[in-house]
């Protein structure tokens, strides 16, 4: 692992997350390669769980849809790629790329999964994630509200290479902004806060589901500023 990589996820730790899960993010992160295929099914108590959906007639997508790809799937590099940071990656990255995801389908006129064919790829990691976890209970449960679906999510930690790659970072608080600024000053000037506001979005991991729906409400008004942002110059050409 990189110096780089390890400074982001160093200058995380005092965020106050419990430290079993940055002891795992350690011990998981030198297995994180990037240019590996992603598994297809791992065993679990209840026999072989898929953790890539089996493609669809209506879905050619064949790559877990929040993971991160340097290219898209027709060969073609994305024109905007977007990450969403937030620590363990199971909370608030996940339910903002889900929301981002829905509503630039909108904004452009496809479906969700013909975005990296239109040159649009969203994704989600966390600074101090491991590997491999699945979203929260609550997490998915509240995106339910808004049509969307979480059951196949698997966080992973951010790395230098998707910094380096992306048009846009976006974090849920002010110190994950610092983190990936650190971990690669080059692309400083891409990562923002996602509130427009200047304010966090406070975690909600141990509290109940009326929390987690506060805080997708909140995500979701932050992202419906960046869509109509980032969008209003193909809209205005149409």
């Amino acid at each position: 692992m990189s110096e780089s990589n390890e400074g982001i996820r160093l200058s995380i730790s005092r965020i106050g997350r419990r430290k079993a899960v940055t002891r795992l993010a350690n011990r998981h992160s030198s297995r994180h390669d990037l240019r590996a295929k992603i598994p297809l099914f791992r065993f679990t108590a209840r026999g072989k769980r898929w953790l890539v959906p089996k493609c669809r007639a209506d879905s050619p997508e064949i790559f877990r849809k929040s993971r991160f790809v340097s290219v898209g799937s027709q060969g073609k590099d994305a024109v905007l790629r977007v990450l969403f940071v937030c620590t363990g990656n199971t909370c608030r990255s996940p339910m903002a790329e889900a929301v981002f995801r829905k509503l630039a389908a909108e904004k452009i006129g496809c479906r969700e999964w013909e975005l990296r064919d239109r040159g649009v790829d969203v994704f989600s990691a966390g600074v101090a994630a491991a590997e491999n976890f699945p979203a929260s209970r609550e997490a998915i449960e509240a995106v339910k509200d808004y049509n969307l679906d979480l059951s196949q999510h698997l966080s992973q930690p951010v790395t230098v290479e998707m910094l380096e790659k992306c048009s846009l970072v976006l974090t849920m608080t002010s110190r994950h902004l610092d983190a990936v600024r650190r971990g690669c000053p080059a692309r400083a000037d891409r990562m923002f806060l996602l509130s427009k506001a200047g304010c966090d979005v406070s975690d909600p991991i141990g509290q109940g589901l009326p929390q987690y729906k506060d805080c997708i409400d909140e995500i979701s008004d932050s992202i419906r500023i960046w869509v109509d942002e980032l969008f209003q110059k193909e809209l205005s050409e149409k």
